[in-house]
C-alpha cells in the first residue's frame, strides 16, 4: 500500500499511556461509563473517548446498525469481550429493530443481547422498551455495564443503561437533535415515521 512499516510504540499517545499507568497504580479495569467523574463536567480533564455507536430507520422502514469498539483500559491480556461483535452488540433486521451497544463485552456476548432482544420482539411480541430492558437485566446477572441504542420497525426509540452514564443523541418527532449524559432524560417514545432518517447515536466506551 506504500505505508511505511512503523514499530508498536508508534501507536502508543502520552495521554492513554497516561491513563493506561493511573489505571494500573489503582488496581482497575476502567470502563469510562462509571470513571466520568461529575455528569456536569464529563470527564475532569476534558477527555472524551470509547465506543462510537448509530442506528437509523429510513423512510421506507429499513435499519440499519453500526459500532465501533473503545475497549477497555488495563485489560487483561488475551481479553474477548468486544460489545460490537455481530448478533451481539450490533444488529439489525427490518423486522423488529437495529442496535448498538457500549459496555462489558464479556457479559453481552454470554446474553447474546442483539439476537435476544429481537427474539422477544420477534416472538413475545414486547415493545422496543421492554425487550431492551429485559435483556439488560440479563446482562446484570453478568456483573456488565453498559447499555444499547435502539429504534424499532415503527420509529420508536429505546436508549437503557445500568452504567452511571451513557452519551447519547437523537432525534425527536419534531425532527429537533436531543442529547443526554445521565439518567434523567427519556426520549420520546415515537419519533415521526415517515422521516427520511431517524438515528439515534452513543459515544461512550465498550
Amino acid at each position: 500500500l506504500g505505508l511505511p512499516e512503523v514499530t508498536p510504540d508508534y501507536f502508543v499517545t502520552e495521554e492513554r499511556f497516561r491513563q493506561l499507568k493511573d489505571a494500573h497504580a489503582k488496581g482497575i479495569i476502567t470502563l469510562d461509563h462509571d470513571d466520568t467523574a461529575d455528569v456536569g463536567d464529563l470527564r475532569p480533564d476534558g477527555e472524551k473517548y470509547g465506543t462510537v455507536g448509530a442506528v437509523a430507520r429510513d423512510r421506507d422502514g429499513h435499519l440499519a446498525a453500526a459500532t465501533s469498539t473503545g475497549g477497555l483500559t488495563n485489560k487483561h491480556p488475551g481479553r474477548i469481550g468486544d460489545t460490537p461483535i455481530p448478533g451481539v452488540g450490533t444488529f439489525a433486521d427490518d423486522a423488529t429493530l437495529a442496535l448498538s451497544c457500549t459496555g462489558t463485552g464479556e457479559s453481552f456476548i454470554r446474553t447474546c443481547f442483539g439476537y435476544h432482544v429481537h427474539a422477544r420482539m420477534a416472538f413475545s411480541n414486547f415493545t422496543l422498551e421492554k425487550a431492551c430492558e429485559e435483556a439488560l437485566q440479563q446482562v446484570r446477572h453478568f456483573a456488565g455495564r453498559g447499555g444499547c441504542i435502539a429504534v424499532g420497525r415503527d420509529g420508536a426509540i429505546a436508549m437503557p443503561f445500568n452504567s452511571r452514564v451513557m452519551f447519547r443523541a437523537w432525534f425527536d418527532g419534531a425532527g429537533e437533535v436531543r442529547v443526554a449524559v445521565g439518567p434523567d432524560v427519556t426520549p420520546a417514545a415515537n419519533v415521526t415515521p415517515d422521516a427520511n432518517v431517524t438515528p439515534a447515536a452513543n459515544v461512550t466506551p465498550a
